[in-house]
């Protein structure tokens, strides 16, 4: 085996292929240097995307002129000095890739001066030319100007998104950098067309600034102080509740992070507040000692690790709830762990066969045995990372290979199944469960729940073969949408259209539906708009599909024979004719089953005829 020690120009790509994977990536080094500058005013202005330039300006403290020949070479920062410092990072950039990396993939220009220098300095890098450096009339702060991105890479950029998108993707990141610092201006300008324009006013100023008149309105102050933790922010009232998580920020030490246990804690917090398929608006501040969060755990670092001692959970549960509560008349006191223990013990209660003595005596048992099995962290954090993980039915822990083994069982396709013409009707039970006898086999069917899957197949059947009729709305339902949502909807705009509704935009950041498919007619445009924009992130597809889907199960389901209704043999024997022609499936649209089967060596064990 031969070693290779790479050269500079391609180890310079590969670290710029982890730093540089889109204008998005280029924008978010480059205000995240702003703001380690110190700047109180920051300007973003892309064109085409950020493809064919970006400039960040600012009034930080620039870059002595010693200094600037430096700024180029991998691994040069001015925010790490020591191995110390690894440990209490309260910059937001410290690895010292940024500039390197985008200079790699890129052409760049860097405009910079001191409050202490005459004169501002450029250092000018085009690919494949030397680095030529120069003084020349400048403000102080410092100017990058990044130009023509992967021109040195096509097959880079051919992984790019349009231009539009990738706009969308800036766009949406620029947002959350105006409500993480909410005491710095921010001017976002994309082809000369001004997007957002924050002043540095604070947290309702900056929230104005991104979602405008209405949110301010609906907001609910939050700040708690534990220790040397401090939560502060705003959350949504319930009835301003969003259909995905994009209205959702979460600031630590200045930093906008993703964190799924806070996500939860704070989703869980709302609890019944929420309808279903709705996420709290939120925008919340955590500070905490810088030597308790490990922020090197990832490139983009957006991710967070924090030390063993700290359990935000229960923090940020109690914080939000006791802001939802300020809606109610009344005080309330919570205890995070009684909560819990509480929630449990009612599921547990409901599974009476796990018990052989006295239920209270019982449960103490468990709950006692769960803290031993559990620590403190996972019992903090409320009962559904506990329930999540608890066969109730056996009071069992299920771990993850049971529990992939059961998202696994989801995937097998459902049974089918038909008669043949030995078959005979026995008769009904309660007018609702027909009695079917087929060789050694005796069939127990629902006969409204057949008779729904019989009609949503054919609905279903409709669509497929694309017999979709279209009906124009009288007056187009106008609706409002952040930077992802509209990218999310330019994207799909033809596969919505494929499935019979028709949207487009109508200005800036709103959407007009102008038509609907037949079977929908009686649809809640609202409903199904908070539907469609629910979790945009894994979106298919087969998520609006499912949206027409349910549609179908509901008409199926209004138009079925109804449990109770006295079927003559001969319209049972039409559904049996109906089943046979469709090859239907086991379960109504729902999901409940519609036919159970028994086997005679089942019904002999019975009678104990067999062993």
């Amino acid at each position: 085996m031969k070693i290779n020690i790479l050269p500079k120009e391609i180890f310079n790509l590969i670290a710029a292929g982890e730093v540089v994977e889109r204008p998005a990536s280029v924008i978010k080094e480059l205000i995240e240097n702003s703001i380690d500058a110190k700047a109180s005013d920051i300007s973003i202005y892309i064109e085409n995307g950020g493809l064919k330039s970006m400039k960040i300006i600012d009034n930080g403290t620039g870059i002595e002129k010693s200094e600037i020949p430096k700024v180029l070479l991998p691994h040069s920062t001015s925010k790490i000095n020591s191995i110390e410092d690894l440990s209490k990072i309260g910059t937001l950039g410290f690895r010292g890739e940024a500039l390197a990396s985008i200079s790699a993939v890129s052409d760049i220009i860097i405009t910079t001066k001191t409050i202490d220098d005459e004169l501002g300095t450029r250092l000018t890098q085009i690919q494949d030319l030397p680095i030529k450096i120069e003084e020349c009339g400048a403000s102080t702060g410092t100017t990058v100007e990044v130009l023509n991105l992967f021109k040195n890479i096509p097959a880079r950029a051919k992984f790019l998104k349009k231009p539009k998108s990738e706009e969308q993707e800036i766009t949406n990141l620029v947002a959350r950098y105006i409500l993480a610092n909410p005491n710095i201006s921010f001017k976002y300008m994309a082809d000369n067309k001004l997007i957002y324009q924050s002043y540095g006013r604070g947290k309702q100023d900056s929230i104005f600034s991104i979602y405008g008149k209405e949110t301010i309105s609906n907001l609910i102050a939050i700040d708690r102080k534990f220790k040397d933790i401090h939560i502060h922010g705003y959350i949504g009232k319930p009835s301003f509740s969003k259909p995905n998580r994009t209205y959702q920020t979460l600031v630590l030490n200045g930093r906008y992070i993703q964190n799924q246990v806070i996500q939860t804690a704070i989703t869980n917090a709302y609890g019944d507040f929420l309808m279903k398929r709705q996420y709290p608006f939120y925008v919340i501040f955590i500070e905490m000692p810088l030597s308790d969060v490990d922020v090197n755990v990832h490139p983009n670092k957006m991710e967070v690790r924090f030390s063993n001692n700290i359990n935000l959970y229960p923090l940020i549960f109690e914080t939000v709830v006791r802001g939802l509560h300020q809606l109610d008349s009344e005080p309330h006191t919570l205890n995070i762990e009684q909560t819990t223990k509480e929630i449990i013990k009612d599921n547990y209660v409901q599974n009476k066969e796990v018990f052989k003595e006295d239920n209270n005596h019982a449960f103490d048992n468990y709950w006692n045995s769960m803290q031993l099995l559990y620590n403190k962290e996972s019992i903090a954090q409320g009962p559904n990372t506990i329930m999540q993980n608890i066969d109730l039915k056996t009071g069992e822990v299920v771990f993850n290979d049971h529990i992939q083994q059961a998202n696994d069982n989801k995937n097998i396709k459902q049974a089918k199944f038909a008669f043949d013409i030995q078959h005979r009707i026995i008769g009904k039970l309660f007018n609702t469960y027909l009695i079917i006898e087929q060789g050694d086999e005796v069939y127990f069917i629902d006969q409204h729940a057949m008779h729904e899957r019989l009609l949503y197949d054919k609905l279903k059947e409709e669509i497929e073969n694309n017999e979709i009729t279209i009906q124009p709305m009288l007056i187009p339902h106008i609706f409002a949408v952040n930077s992802l949502e509209q990218n999310f909807l330019e994207e799909h705009k033809n596969e919505f259209k494929a499935l019979g509704f028709e949207i487009d935009s109508f200005g800036d950041n709103s959407y007009k539906l102008s038509s609907i498919p037949s079977i929908c007619s009686d649809i809640s445009i609202n409903e199904f708009m908070s539907s469609v924009l629910s979790d945009i992130k894994n979106f298919t597809i087969n998520t609006t599909s499912e949206i027409i889907k349910d549609k179908l199960a509901t008409k199926a389901c209004k138009a079925a024979v109804k449990a109770g209704n006295d079927l003559s043999d001969n319209e049972i024997e039409k559904l049996i004719q109906m089943i046979n022609e469709t090859n239907a499936t086991l379960r109504c649209p729902h999901g409940r089953p519609a036919v159970i089967k028994l086997k005679k060596a089942e019904i002999e064990k019975w009678f104990k005829r067999i062993v």
